[in-house]
């Protein structure tokens, strides 16, 4: 019996235990979405009260999101222990997550990072951009402090994703976190996004060739437009910013066509096929248009390091890149600067 007691313990000691109160929640369901020896699984649970119990199962990247009401979710750390998780249904996607230290940490950053996406609201796209580059700055310095943690990593992974952080920083700060931890799942991420950032195609580098088949069904290769300046437009249906430069791309393939080869490269999963192709129709983007539908994990986006959209480049006759801006106001700027382009 003793045995029995003991074993149950150490069980329970090595657990992750998520007790929370959402207030607001009532019937809506509470989903507990991650990966499991490469398999997505959701666990659902209903609370009562307001109030609700987890048990939950160990992630292989150690971390595990709380859904709500999509797209509202956080994430959380799979550690053992008791966490607690609190909140309003009003703000589904800010829970407090506290009780081990790595999820103290992670929920300190999203009190921060919370707060800066409540000054983006309405605000115009200037100001956001200051606000980005703001923001950047605090999540460099937050994860400089509170290295070594994993939390730490997983920031420096994400801020991987940026360009306001250069390469060499990039570098040395993933050298100053110890072995376990760049052995862990965000390190060995970060390890390879750090490869792609310093390989990536910018400004003075060679465009690297790619080859898919367009949406009316031709085969399309980069290199074939060799001789001719081309732009390529980073987009996906379901990206507002994308959609809102629309417009804008249409008059800019109007005045250009003949100098410049407009190519919209799509991140799309294969479900969205439909959806992509009536996206082209109603906004009339009458360029080249090209997907693979692997989303963001197809090679042409891993190659240019795509990780924010919409990410236009520009590239000369000679296959050179001229620019790479997230901005279409930049991009046409430069392209109206470029005297061969007059």
């Amino acid at each position: 019996m003793l045995a029995l007691l003991a074993t149950s313990w150490r069980v329970a000691a090595q657990s992750c235990i998520v007790t929370g109160q959402i207030n607001g929640v009532g019937a809506i369901p509470i989903q507990f979405r991650y990966i499991q020896n490469g398999v997505d699984k959701i666990d659902t649970v209903f609370a009562t009260g307001d109030r609700f119990r987890y048990v939950a199962q160990k992630p292989d990247n150690g971390m595990f999101d709380i859904f709500i009401q999509n797209p509202a979710w956080t994430a959380v750390w799979y550690e053992a222990g008791n966490l607690t998780v609190s909140g309003n249904i009003d703000k589904a996607g800010q829970l407090e997550v506290k009780g081990t230290k790595e999820n103290d940490l992670l929920t300190a950053f999203n009190q921060l990072r919370w707060a800066y996406r409540e000054k983006a609201q309405g605000q115009p796209a200037e100001a956001v951009d200051k606000l980005i580059e703001e923001h950047t700055r605090k999540t460099w310095a937050f994860m400089k402090v509170n290295t070594p943690s994993l939390t730490a990593m997983y920031l420096l992974n994400g801020l991987t994703n940026g360009a306001d952080v250069k390469i060499e920083d990039l570098d040395e700060a993933f050298h100053e976190f110890p072995p376990q931890i760049r052995e862990s799942y965000y390190g060995k991420r970060a390890k390879e996004r750090i490869e792609i950032v310093k390989n990536q195609p910018v400004k003075g580098k060679k465009a690297p060739d790619f080859k898919l088949v367009s949406s009316k069904g031709d085969s399309v290769q980069l290199s074939r437009h060799s001789g001719k300046y081309v732009l390529l437009d980073f987009w996906g249906h379901w990206c507002g910013p994308c959609i809102r430069s629309m417009p804008e791309l249409r008059e800019f393939h109007e005045k250009y066509k003949s100098k410049i080869t407009l190519i919209g490269i799509a991140a799309e999963w294969g479900d969205d096929k439909e959806t992509w192709l009536k996206t082209i129709e109603k906004h009339q983007a009458n360029w080249i248009q090209l997907t693979d539908f692997r989303f963001d994990q197809g090679d042409i986006m891993k190659t240019y390091n795509i990780s924010g959209f919409p990410t236009y480049l520009l590239i000369d006759p000679k296959g050179m890149v001229v620019a790479r801006e997230n901005n279409f106001q930049a991009i046409a700027k430069i392209v109206a600067e470029t005297k061969a382009l007059r």
